[in-house]
This record gives structure tokens, sequence and C-alpha cells, in this order.
């Protein structure tokens, strides 16, 4: 019955999956524990995926710094299961969002490095869209990649090809309440 869910690293990643990779885990940044994601080894994958409550709307929010060195990531949104280092998720999330090496976001849109970016992540499957947002603003809206009745996983991976800088992550948020709320009306009782 939960529609909110929220990490943010201070006991570890007890709440993520990342088995299988290498150069993810908790560190500190000097103010908080983040979670950083790095290719450290060119023969490993580097991921991780979170589980969060389903919802057919919703909203994921992050604050995101790319390191120095950082040569591109994936993000997605999905809704099932598969292992962090999935090589396939990029053709089976339902929601795609690379970073490239260079920090190309969007058209138009470019991440520096050594900065921490709000980003929030905010979906409709119905409307089979998915708006971002970057420091409060619309930057853009990504189409899905296929149907699906509700998102529940938030998947991150390493795109480079040998060890970089890579990225961390802090205070991770996802809000699916919208999803059941009375105004959702015949959808929340289908999807229950």
């Amino acid at each position: 019955y939960e529609t909110r869910q929220t990490s943010d690293f201070s006991k570890g990643l007890d709440d993520w999956s990342v088995f299988g990779s290498k150069g993810v885990g908790v560190q500190s940044d000097g103010v908080a524990s983040v979670l950083e994601i790095r290719k450290a080894d060119q023969d490993w994958p580097a991921g991780a995926a979170w589980n969060f409550p389903v919802g057919a709307t919703g909203a994921l929010k992050v604050d995101l710094k790319l390191a120095s060195g950082f040569a591109g990531a994936l993000i997605g949104l999905t809704d099932h299961f598969s292992v962090p280092w999935d090589l396939e998720d990029g053709f089976y999330n339902v929601f795609d969002l690379p970073i490239g090496a260079d920090g190309q976001l969007l058209p138009g849109v470019k991440l520096s490095t050594a900065r921490w970016y709000h980003l929030a992540l905010s979906w409709d499957t119905t409307r089979r869209s998915c708006q971002i947002r970057l420091d409060g603003k619309l930057v853009g809206t990504i189409a899905d990649q296929r149907r699906s009745e509700g998102i529940n996983y938030l998947r991150l991976r390493s795109l480079a090809d040998h060890p970089d800088g890579g990225l961390l992550l802090r205070n991770v948020s996802a809000d699916v309440s919208a999803s059941w709320s009375p105004a959702a009306g015949s959808r929340s009782a289908a999807q229950q």
C-alpha cells in the first residue's frame, strides 16, 4: 500500500541491487552518504537497480553529479527486475535516458562535471511520456519504448568501455501517490 520511497544511502545499499558489479558502493562526499557508480574494471560491469512502489504516473527525483573523467551512463525507468549489469536493459526499459560521455543529457542540455544537479523524471504510462526537469526547469520529454501499466524500478548502468570517474547519487525518492488517489478513479481499482 505504500506510494512513496526514499533512499539517502545513510544505511548503505540494503534496498539496492548491485550484485555482479564492481565500482558500485556508498561513500561520503564530505556532507552526506552518496552512491558511486563507476566503471572500475574494464572486464566488469557497473550498475545498480532500485525497486519502489508501482505507479502508472509518478515522479522520481535524485541529486546527481558527474565525476571528473565520467564516460557515460544509462538511466532507465522500467516495470520489471533484471540484474544491474543487464546489457539488454536499454531495449527493455520503458523509458531510457542516456547521459553521453560529454555530459549530453538531451538535445541542448549538457551536464558539467563536479556539480550537483537535481534531476526529476515524471512519467505517465497512459500518455506514454516522461518529463525531464533539471534544477526545477523542464528541459524535455521522452517517449516510452513500449507500453507499460506502471513503473517500479530505477536502473543505472555505466556505459564506459574503460575505467572512468563515474557518477554520484544522493537523496533518491519516488512518489506514485497520484496513481492511487481517488482522482485516479477506475485505474486505481483496476490496478489493485
